[in-house]
């Protein structure tokens, strides 16, 4: 089975508020092919992040851009 894959940095946002990750998994992949739209737009990122290594990785790829303002634990 194909799976058809695009970055969202691909699309045209002309208006972009929100955005929410959950990729199992997945979510640096996602926020790595979103840079250009998140530091263009700088929407609210609502990611769900499994494991604190994860975390570390998101928090990582965001410094500087972003900063948690919250954070929900199991």
């Amino acid at each position: 089975m194909d799976v058809q894959a695009a970055t969202l940095d691909s699309y045209t946002w002309p208006n972009l508020a929100a955005i929410k990750i959950d990729a199992e998994r997945h979510e640096v992949e996602v926020l790595q092919g979103a840079m250009a739209t998140l530091r263009t737009h700088r929407p609210v990122i609502i990611v769900e992040v499994l494991g604190d290594k994860a975390r570390a990785r998101v928090e990582a790829l965001l410094q500087g851009l972003y900063r948690a303002a919250g954070m929900l634990d199991r």
